[in-house]
């Protein structure tokens, strides 16, 4: 009897450990799909603005990382955004809405982890982070030859 519930033990932890796995790679394949739907927005509304993307400087302030729907326009100089903002995710909206949201999106994380953070300073490229767990790293997508890309291992 002890043997066949030892099996038993080991066949339930081989089944959890192989179905957290796979979620883990649905959600990187989730988040590769979500960037592509992204990047897809951002040419489009390029395309209509002289080949200028939304401008988004402040991404990173106060210690806290925010989501390309969190994101506006106007430098940081304050915890909200200021008058005459413009958050990236209404500047995509004729292209892409709603905008993505990483699968384990955590509004109150203060890293990049859960969120596709984005990054214009200029408006002639653009840089997406994105976390991806399979690999417990970070990497960056952008247009090519702009310097934004650390590639991403989907």
């Amino acid at each position: 009897m002890l043997v066949v519930v030892s099996i038993i033990a080991i066949l339930a932890t081989i089944v959890i450990v192989a179905v957290q796995r796979s979620s883990l790679n649905a959600r990187d394949g989730r988040r590769e799909a979500d960037v592509k739907s992204i990047q897809t927005a951002l040419e489009q509304y390029a395309n209509a603005h002289y080949g200028n993307y939304p401008l988004a400087p402040c991404f990173y302030f106060n210690g806290r990382a925010y989501d390309i729907s969190e994101t506006h326009s106007k430098a940081c100089d304050s915890q909200s955004p200021p008058v005459g903002a413009v958050r990236v995710a209404d500047a995509l909206k004729p292209y892409l809405d709603p905008i993505p949201k990483d699968p384990i999106l955590n509004p109150n994380e203060t890293s990049a982890k859960g969120k596709y953070v984005y990054v214009s300073t200029t408006g002639r490229e653009y840089g997406i982070q994105i976390y991806i767990e399979d690999t417990d790293s970070f990497c960056a997508v952008g247009p090519e030859g702009t310097g934004w890309t650390t590639p991403c291992d989907f």
